[in-house]
């Protein structure tokens, strides 16, 4: 079996008009080609010639994928919590809230792959780090700064809370430092986490290369190592937001920004079927460990509810990721090119889709069931709709748009055309 992964130019047998095609295509690829690390390097100014990574488009819809699960989540959410448990629904509701429970883990290991993919061969340059720090503070600081206040507005004007405005001043910062101005932006928080230590583990791998073949195992050790810590001794309430509850996905992607070749051409030795079984496995697990607590009030030890849902999405994680290098290429161009805009926007469509939800809510009738369940449905697809229109029309009509939704994405027909023409090229 071919792995569906962009050709590395192969020149035998090709007509003259499939050479220009590729010409054309590696054109595209170099005008698109600046990713969103790629895009500081500036090395010239060094005096420096920096060697261009293959854009890998199938990291696009590795985001779609996870923004649609992030969706499904919230958009579910509110109801397994108000829905009466003995309603035929609720075991569905159940399912979709817990299954698709992968897209926040599956971002941070995105993050990582993406971080050490575009820097690990870019050693010891000048203002290397510098830069990096420059755009994490304003692409990704500086939204949560905004979106953290705006969270906080709009819940204290819908739930209003007597308190003066010392008191609530106190608890805005508290909720800043915590990641808890809404429930979803724990996860930007624990991002900023991982900027300022990822300059510290580059320069460790710089320093000792190999130390990253060990980065897959390591990372899941230190994460049960900090969850035992916590749960035997530590006991700290916002577990959630503190990086180390995550930190296996991080090294996970660390691994692969470096030995996904590797990792995808091992996946295609057949032990791809060992670890969708792994995935179904404990993903059902997951649901039934929720089901049963949920329904009939029998809950296991939290470290088995820890177990059940690390093993689902660090699973989830990687069969997305091979998932989408083979499925890529197979895909309709109008479906690519959707999924390729959701991947895109993704940053900003998981940043204002609550707010969106928040608004609806009240809106949801109660009196007729089936009419509840409709409306349950459409505010997940309202939210969706109109977080991609928001985001869009947003970097297309204003400079300045990085302000709410962080680095602007590239064009998207560009990248939907590169993804054609890698297609064509893999089927010549």
């Amino acid at each position: 079996m071919n792995e569906p992964l962009p050709a590395e130019g192969n020149k035998d047998g090709k007509t003259e008009d499939n050479r220009l095609n590729d010409n054309r295509a590696e054109e595209n690829r170099t005008e698109n080609s600046r990713t969103e690390d790629n895009k500081t390097a500036d090395t010239e100014k060094n005096g420096q010639t920096d060697k261009r990574k293959e854009t890998l488009n199938e990291i696009h819809l590795v985001r779609a994928l996870a923004i649609l699960a992030v969706l499904i989540v919230h958009a579910t959410s509110q109801t397994v919590a108000d829905l009466e448990k003995s309603t035929t629904l609720y075991p569905f509701y159940n399912f979709m809230n817990i299954f698709f429970k992968y897209g926040t883990p599956t971002f941070i290991f995105l993050s990582a792959f993406v971080l050490f993919y575009n820097y690990v061969d870019r050693k010891q340059k000048q203002g290397l780090i510098h830069r990096f720090y420059r755009r994490r503070l304003k692409f990704v600081v500086l939204p949560y700064l905004v979106f953290s206040i705006v969270y906080f507005v709009a819940s204290d004007w819908m739930f209003p809370v007597d308190q003066s405005w010392t008191e609530r001043g106190k608890a805005f910062l508290v909720q800043l430092l915590t990641g808890k101005a809404h429930t979803h932006l724990y996860f930007v928080f624990v991002s900023i986490q991982f900027y300022v230590l990822f300059p510290l583990l580059l320069y460790i791998v710089w320093l000792k290369p190999r130390l990253l073949k060990h980065a897959f195992w390591a990372g899941a050790m230190l994460q049960w190592l900090f969850v035992l810590l916590n749960h035997y001794f530590w006991q700290i309430d916002a577990k959630g937001s503190i990086a180390l509850s995550y930190i296996s996905f991080y090294f996970a992607g660390a691994w692969m920004g470096v030995y996904f070749r590797d990792f995808l051409s091992w996946m295609e030795r057949g032990w791809k079927f060992a670890m969708w079984i792994i995935w179904v496995v404990f993903g059902l697990l997951h649901v039934h460990a929720y089901h049963m607590w949920r329904i009939h009030g029998i809950a296991l030890d939290t470290k088995w509810f820890e177990l059940v849902w690390h093993m689902h999405t660090l699973a989830t994680a990687l069969v997305l990721f091979h998932f989408c290098f083979w499925v890529i290429h197979k895909l309709p161009e109008r479906l690519t090119s959707l999924l390729i805009r959701l991947g895109l926007y993704s940053f900003g469509i998981y940043l204002i889709h609550p707010l969106i939800l928040m608004v609806y809510r009240p809106w949801i009738i109660t009196s007729s069931v089936w009419a509840y369940h409709a409306m349950v449905a459409a505010g997940g697809l309202l939210a969706l709709t109109l977080s991609v229109l928001i985001v869009h029309v947003s970097f297309r009509h204003w400079n300045h748009a990085w302000i709410l939704f962080g680095q602007p994405p590239p064009h998207v027909r560009s990248v939907a055309r590169e993804v054609r023409d890698e297609k064509r090229r893999f089927m010549i």
